[in-house]
This record gives structure tokens, sequence and C-alpha cells, in this order.
């Protein structure tokens, strides 16, 4: 079930490919961000914040209960993942893994972690919002 603002908020994502959703805290931006991923590409990329990880798990199988979703953990990912979950702090650990999985969408969830341009988390996921399709 979704409100208004989140159906207004999936149509302006879906027409837009690289976007800033920045409702208020609470209002479901995560669940807007994974309904328009959904219809829009065929594997995403969620770089979070260590502490969100799972969250981020559950938010898209309350959506898509059969989706393959992969964590990065030092495992390799298996093929046929369509979803691709790592926190900021070890994209360059898993550089190649992400690089491998092919995403067209990249969702960065809390992005003020890359607001410091010349760190080098804010470089990496740079460098992957400018080779992807949707941001």
């Amino acid at each position: 079930m979704l409100f208004d603002h989140q159906k207004s908020g999936i149509v302006f994502l879906k027409e837009t490919r690289k976007a800033l959703l920045a409702d208020e805290m609470g209002l479901g931006k995560s669940r807007q961000a994974i309904v328009a991923a959904i219809t829009t590409s065929l594997k995403t990329l969620v770089v979070c914040p260590a502490s969100l990880k799972i969250n981020w798990q559950r938010e898209i199988q309350m959506v898509e209960p059969e989706a393959k979703i992969h964590i990065a953990d030092g495992e390799p990912t298996p093929y046929d993942t369509k979803w691709f979950i790592v926190n900021y702090d070890s994209l360059e650990k898993h550089w190649d893994s992400i690089i491998a999985f092919g995403h067209s969408t990249i969702i960065l969830d809390e992005a003020h972690y890359i607001k410091n341009g010349s760190s080098k988390r804010s470089k990496l996921a740079t460098k992957l919002c400018l080779a992807s399709e949707r941001v």
C-alpha cells in the first residue's frame, strides 16, 4: 500500500535518471526508491551505512518477496542477484564485486555520507554514480 506522496515520488524517480528524494524522515523514501528501481532496472546497487544493510534487505523483501539479494560480506556475488547491498565504508573492499555485478541503478541511502568530496568513499561513490544509468 502506497500513499499518494509516495506514488508521486515514484513517478518522479521513474521520469528522472538522476534524482534526490528528500522527503522528511519516516515518509517512505526507501520504499519509493525500491519500487522505482524494480520497474526501471534489472540490477540495483544499494549503498548505505553498515547499520542499515539488513533494513534494506527487509524493505526490498517487503516489496519483492522473491528478490535475489546479496549483502556484501566477502562471499562471491551469485550470478542471479538482482540487488547488491554494500555499506559506504566497504566500497573499496568490494569494488571488484560491485563492478562485476553490473548494476544499472544505484541508490545512495543517507547520501550525506559522501558530502566530503575529497574522501575515499566520496570519490568511489561518485565514480559509481557517473557510471550508473540511474541514481
